[in-house]
């Protein structure tokens, strides 16, 4: 059993029986009013389960210019019966960041205060629902005006649609920063929008590295290519699961420079500069103008002889 949460408080005899203040989705947290709701009004809700409970805090958060995280909790058994969220500037760092050795990079800057604000959520043995039993929004610092909100990082984040509406956009050759922009204009403006540029890149970044999207992309364009230039050629080695390992690849120009100059050939790995660290294999040769001729290329994940031959 985690941290005992006995004696932060009683639960409101106000939440019982009131369907206006049960809450049982996601979609139904869209329909709260969260800048008006007092604090009698939060003790009379009621939830039908703990993730739900954590996103109707952060939820109320967001409208009041804070953001927050889960504390502590409590279980019965394999089953949790208590949870307590927190405002994200809850505690102290400890000062073992301040003093660990050898570090190379200042410790970034301080972000907690000890802010007292938190909600305790219980669940009800009878009915399973999750009941507030203790609610305080004082805070000891400032919290952020509504249309600012959105920038603390409890609070960025991309829905399925825009992802999907990024992913069909950069299919177009949009960049991420007029996308950006875009989606801004359709929620009114960039502090209506709940997440960066930075946010979009990570999300790119997330899924070329577990969709594959940039061998689709990168096939693809050979495909293309090769229908342009049957001459052209270009292998690939996968491994047993399917991931590519290996990608080689010339058109007719370079091998008809190979052809008239590949008298000597230089060859040159240019070693793991990409975003999946893997060296890029280049064969050149040098044509009658004394300039620099590229007769092949290939991306390969080592450099084991057997992948050189």
């Amino acid at each position: 059993m985690e941290d005992s949460l006995d004696g932060v408080g009683g639960m409101s005899d106000n939440y019982a029986n009131d369907d206006l203040y049960a809450v049982d989705s996601g979609e139904s947290i869209g329909w709260i009013d969260f800048l008006n709701l007092s604090e009698e009004d939060v003790l009379r809700f009621n939830f039908a389960d703990v993730d739900i409970v954590f996103e109707f805090y952060q939820q109320y958060a967001k409208h009041h210019g804070f953001g927050v995280r889960r504390s502590r909790s409590e279980k019965r058994g394999e089953v949790r019966i208590r949870q307590e969220f927190v405002c994200h500037r809850q505690g102290y760092r400890s000062l073992k960041f301040y003093s660990m050795p050898n570090r190379q990079k200042r410790p970034r800057a301080e972000t907690r205060c000890g802010c007292p604000a938190r909600m305790l959520h219980r669940m009800d043995d009878e009915s399973g629902c999750w009941h507030v039993a203790y609610f305080s929004d004082a805070h000891n610092h400032h919290v952020l005006e509504l249309r600012f909100s959105s920038i603390l990082p409890g609070h960025q984040r991309m829905s399925e649609a825009d992802i999907e509406q990024m992913n069909n956009m950069g299919k177009g050759g949009i960049g991420i920063l007029r996308i950006h922009d875009f989606m801004a204009s359709l929620a009114g403006e960039h502090h209506n929008v709940t997440y960066t540029t930075r946010d979009m890149h990570n999300v790119n970044t997330k899924q070329r590295k577990e969709g594959g999207l940039d061998v689709e992309s990168c096939l693809r364009y050979l495909r293309e290519c090769k229908a342009n230039d049957p001459a052209m050629y270009y292998k690939e080695v996968v491994d047993g699961e399917g991931v590519l390992q290996h990608l080689f690849w010339c058109d007719s120009s370079c091998q008809i420079d190979y052809q008239v100059f590949g008298d000597v050939v230089a060859f040159d790995a240019t070693y793991k500069k990409n975003v999946y660290l893997s060296p890029l294999v280049v064969f050149s040769g040098v044509n009658h103008h004394n300039q620099t001729v590229v007769f092949a290329a290939a991306l390969v994940a080592d450099e084991k002889e057997e992948t050189y031959v």
